[in-house]
């Protein structure tokens, strides 16, 4: 399986987005993805198929959103409860 490299800088965790260049926190919400949200998702734009990921029933696909604007997804995460443990790991696109 080919791996994938975001190329992003980690600098610090925050409990919310913040604006690097100001420095204002921006309040988010983790919310359940809904059908509606995977219908809008563009596939070109994200390294998993998040579609395929939401129709499956054992995990559940979650978004970040700010609190202001609720309809723009700015992250998502897909879980699986294993009973003894939770599984961050979704099935990663394969290249062509």
């Amino acid at each position: 399986m080919p791996s994938h490299r975001i190329g992003v800088k980690i600098d610090k965790l925050t409990r919310s987005i913040e604006n690097a260049s100001t420095g204002e926190s921006l309040p988010t919400e983790v919310v359940l993805v809904s059908s509606q949200d995977m219908l809008a998702l563009k596939k070109a734009e994200w390294l998993f198929d998040w579609p395929k990921e939401f129709s499956k029933k054992e995990k559940k696909v979650f978004k970040l959103v700010l609190r202001s604007d609720p309809k723009v997804i700015q992250g998502l995460v897909c879980l699986q409860d294993k009973g003894d443990h939770i599984l961050y790991a979704p099935d990663r696109k394969q290249s062509s």
